[in-house]
C-alpha cells in the first residue's frame, strides 16, 4: 500500500502480489497530509500491535525499511520516506490498514496514473520519473548503490501442502527475505510448440518456473551481500527436492554464474566447459546452438562467461 501527493491530496494505491514474500504496507508522506496520516495511525491502533507499526521517528524505521523495500527508489535520500510502515504479520492486519486507509480520507484519482508508453514506462521504473527520457536507461553505472541476485527453477510436479508450508514458515516469513516469483507454463507453450523448435526447451510437463531474488543496499560485498546470498542460497538448496533435476533446469535470461562459467584455451571456449551450465539452460537444444556457433563465429570473438562455445565438429 502506497500514498503518494497528487496535487495537494493523499492518493492510495493498493497492490497484491502473490509472488511477493513481504506482507508491509507502505504509506508515502507529504507536509500537508499530516491530518489524514494522523487519522490513519490513531485509527490502527488497538488493531495492530504497536510495536508493528513503525514510524519515522521509531527507531527500528530504516532497518525495517531496507530489509523489506523492493524498490530502490524508497532508500535514496533524495526521494520521500514512507510515514509509516505497518509490518503486517496477519490477514487481519493487512484488512485493518486498508479500512483505515479509508476512513482517513486516503484514496485514488485518476491523476495518480500515467498513460506511457512500454518504453516510457521502463524508464519511469529504472529512474523514477514519468518524464524521465529513457536514453538515460543506456547509463550503466548504478548510481542507487542497489545490487540484485537471481536463481531460477522449472518445476514439473506439483508441491504438497506441507512442502508450501516449509517453504514460508524457513526462508519466507524472514526479515531479510528475497522475493520468489512463479510464472506459469502449460497451454500453447507446452502442449503446441515443440521443445525442439526454438532455442528455449522448458515446454511439455513444465508447470511453471520460479525466479528467486535478493536485493541489497550498499557495497557489492560486504556483510549485506553476505547475508542476502546465504538467504538465496539456503532457499534455492532448499528447493531442490521439489523442482526438475538431471539436469536441473534454469532459465538463461536469469543468468546465474554460480551453475558455471566457460574455460577459454587459446583464446576459444571449451565446449564440455559450457556443458556444466548450457544444459541446464538449453538442455538438448544446447548442442545445436554450438554448432550454429562453430559455423558463423569459429573463432569465438563474441564471448562472455556463459556465451555460446564453438561446436567445429560436424554435427
Amino acid at each position: 500500500m502506497a500514498a503518494t501527493m497528487r496535487g495537494g491530496n493523499v492518493a492510495l494505491a493498493i497492490i497484491f502480489l502473490c509472488f511477493t514474500c513481504s506482507n508491509n504496507v507502505f504509506l508515502l508522506r507529504s507536509s500537508s497530509a499530516s491530518s489524514p496520516i494522523d487519522d490513519f495511525l490513531r485509527c490502527l491502533s488497538g488493531k495492530i500491535p504497536a510495536e508493528q507499526v513503525f514510524t519515522q521517528s521509531s527507531s527500528g524505521f530504516m532497518a525495517e525499511l531496507t530489509s523489506s523495500v523492493q524498490n530502490p527508489r524508497f532508500v535514496t535520500n533524495a526521494t520521500v520516506r514512507p510515514a509509516c510502515i505497518v509490518a503486517a504479520s496477519d490477514a487481519s492486519h493487512v484488512q485493518a490498514a486498508v479500512r483505515c486507509g479509508r476512513r482517513s480520507g486516503l484514496g485514488m484519482t485518476a491523476s495518480d496514473c500515467h498513460d506511457l508508453t512500454w518504453l516510457r514506462a521502463m524508464a519511469f521504473i529504472s529512474l523514477g520519473a514519468a518524464d524521465a527520457a529513457p536514453e538515460g536507461m543506456l547509463r550503466r553505472t548504478n548510481n542507487l548503490g542497489t545490487y540484485v541476485k537471481s536463481k531460477s527453477d522449472y518445476v514439473r510436479r506439483p508441491m504438497g501442502a506441507a512442502a508450501w508450508s516449509a517453504l514460508f514458515s524457513d526462508h519466507l516469513a524472514s526479515n531479510n527475505a528475497g522475493v520468489l516469483i512463479l510464472e506459469p507454463h502449460g497451454g500453447v507453450v507446452g502442449a503446441v510448440i515443440p521443445d525442439m523448435a526454438t532455442p528455449y526447451p522448458h515446454r511439455a510437463g513444465v508447470l511453471y518456473n520460479i525466479q528467486y531474488g535478493v536485493f541489497w543496499w550498499g557495497d557489492a560485498e560486504g556483510e549485506s551481500s553476505a547475508a542476502a546470498r546465504r538467504w538465496l542460497d539456503a532457499l534455492y538448496a532448499a528447493m531442490e527436492a521439489a523442482v526438475s533435476g538431471k539436469p536441473r533446469e534454469a532459465f538463461v535470461n536469469y543468468r546465474d554464474l554460480d551453475i558455471g562459467e566457460n574455460a577459454v584455451v587459446g583464446g576459444v571456449t571449451e565446449y564440455e566447459s559450457a556443458r556444466r551450465w548450457g544444459e541446464r539452460y538449453f538442455m538438448g537444444n544446447f548442442r545445436r546452438l554450438a554448432a550454429v556457433k562453430g559455423r558463423v563465429d569459429p573463432g569465438d570473438y563474441f564471448r562472455n562467461e556463459q556465451s555460446i562455445p564453438p561446436l567445429l565438429q560436424p554435427y
